[in-house]
């Protein structure tokens, strides 16, 4: 189980709103919460490929990437399942200026079955 809780406040006299936003990802069977590592094989390097991934298609949407806040782990913490793939969640003025609102890098299934251990590999198959 998978949720995104978003959340929009604005301050009289703020030139922007504030997002904050939070995901939570559960696993019923183990009935625990489920961390990014739980999803993929050990020693093997999905940070990399993910991190790459965001730099990428970030990168595409604005020449002010903050390129150095991908590069910590804690960035890639606010993720989610989607029905296609895994969606990291960044917050408004995270790794973009503040004006261009929050952003999300979706990977498909397909993209990360090489680092995914076998029980989710089998998400991406449809």
């Amino acid at each position: 189980m998978s949720f995104y809780l978003n959340e929009h406040s604005y301050g009289i006299g703020a030139a922007h709103s504030v997002q904050t936003s939070r995901a939570i990802n559960y696993d019923l069977k183990l009935r625990r919460a489920l961390q990014l590592s739980d999803l993929f094989k050990p020693d093997t390097k999905y940070l990399d490929f993910i991190s790459r991934r965001c730099v990428t298609e970030l990168s595409n949407k604005s020449t002010y990437l903050f390129a150095e806040a991908l590069s910590k782990r804690s960035a890639l913490e606010n993720w989610n399942l989607t029905r296609d793939g895994v969606r990291i969640n960044f917050e408004q003025c995270e790794v973009l200026s503040c004006a261009e609102g929050e952003q999300k890098v979706e990977i498909p299934f397909t993209d990360l079955k090489p680092f995914l251990r076998p029980k989710f590999a089998a998400f991406g198959a449809r």
